[in-house]
C-alpha cells in the first residue's frame, strides 16, 4: 500500500521537470513554410528553422526563408536605438548577422495580435551557436 503515494509523487516530480524543461527549452521546432501556413497552430514558445534570405544590417532586418525559398519571414533584429525607433521594436540585439543562405534558427514566442502575428525574438542561431540575442 505504501507504493501508491511513491509512484504519485514520482508521478508529479517527472511532470515537474517536464514542465522545467519546456521553460528552458527551444519550444515546438517547424519550418518556415508551416508557421507561414498556419500560424495559430504554433503559437507560444517555437524555434523556426530556415535560411538566411537577405539581410539588410543598415536597418536591422533578417529575413528567414524554407528549403524552396517560397516562403520567408521578416525578422526585425535592430542593433542600435535608431533601428528600433524606426522598426517600433520592443528590443535591441547584439551579436553578428548571418550571411545570405546560412541555416538559421530563430527562437522566440509567437503571438497572435489585432494586426496579424508577432515573433517576440530572443535569439538566432545556427548549428547550435547563437548568432545574434536580445540585451
Amino acid at each position: 500500500m505504501k507504493k501508491t503515494p511513491l509512484l504519485i509523487a514520482a508521478a508529479l516530480c517527472i511532470a515537474g521537470l517536464g514542465a522545467f524543461a519546456w521553460q528552458g527549452g527551444s519550444g515546438t521546432e517547424v519550418g518556415v513554410s508551416k508557421v507561414k501556413g498556419n500560424p495559430d497552430a504554433f503559437l507560444g514558445k517555437v524555434k523556426i528553422t530556415g535560411k538566411v534570405g537577405g539581410v539588410d544590417p543598415s536597418r536591422g532586418l533578417l529575413q528567414i526563408v524554407d528549403e524552396k525559398a517560397c516562403c520567408d519571414l521578416v525578422l526585425a533584429v535592430p542593433f542600435d536605438a535608431q533601428q528600433q525607433a524606426d522598426l517600433g521594436a520592443e528590443a535591441v540585439y547584439a551579436g553578428t548577422l548571418p550571411q545570405s543562405g546560412q541555416p538559421i534558427e530563430a527562437h522566440g514566442v509567437l503571438r497572435k495580435e489585432k494586426e496579424g502575428y508577432r515573433l517576440d525574438l530572443s535569439k538566432v542561431t545556427s548549428g547550435g551557436k547563437v548568432l545574434v540575442r536580445k540585451v
